[in-house]
């Protein structure tokens, strides 16, 4: 199936999800490209107080947005795409864990990597090296 195929059969409800995490997106690849972490990371952690009602979503469906999305932002890595999960996820009052982690690989070279979790299983970002990974940080709302 072509891409173009692909797009054309998605419903309204998918594509407002896909225009959330487009525009969600966009505004993360500016935010990590021109503010400091430490004032990104505090917002990773908080809960906003829009954020108690839940939405009738799944957290798959708003992984599977923000991936659709990433498609269409250039240089939307793994970090972008976990931030702006964790945001949606806030929005739609669904506990969400951003988690970043960092191992030695092959040729004993570092790398870093960011998913996000939900109940303790991975939604977004899983890799096979994830079991490589120790993580370092988590960044959840109370």
């Amino acid at each position: 199936m072509s891409s173009l195929s692909r797009w054309s059969h998605y419903t309204a409800r998918e594509w407002m999800l896909i225009a959330a995490a487009f525009m969600v997106l966009c505004v993360v690849r500016v935010a990590l490209a021109l503010l400091p972490w430490r004032v990104i990371a505090p917002r990773l952690s908080e809960d906003h107080p829009g954020s108690r009602a839940r939405l009738a979503l799944e957290p798959e469906e708003l992984s599977i947005s923000v991936a659709r999305a990433a498609r269409l932002v250039p240089r939307s890595y793994c970090l972008a795409q976990a931030v702006t999960l964790r945001w949606l996820s806030l929005a739609a009052g669904i506990p969400m864990k951003v988690v970043i982690g960092a191992g030695r690989l092959n040729e004993n070279r570092l790398q870093a990597h960011a998913w996000v979790e939900h109940e303790g299983r991975v939604v977004h970002g899983a890799s096979e090296s994830l079991t490589n990974l120790r993580r370092f940080t988590r960044f959840q709302g109370e």
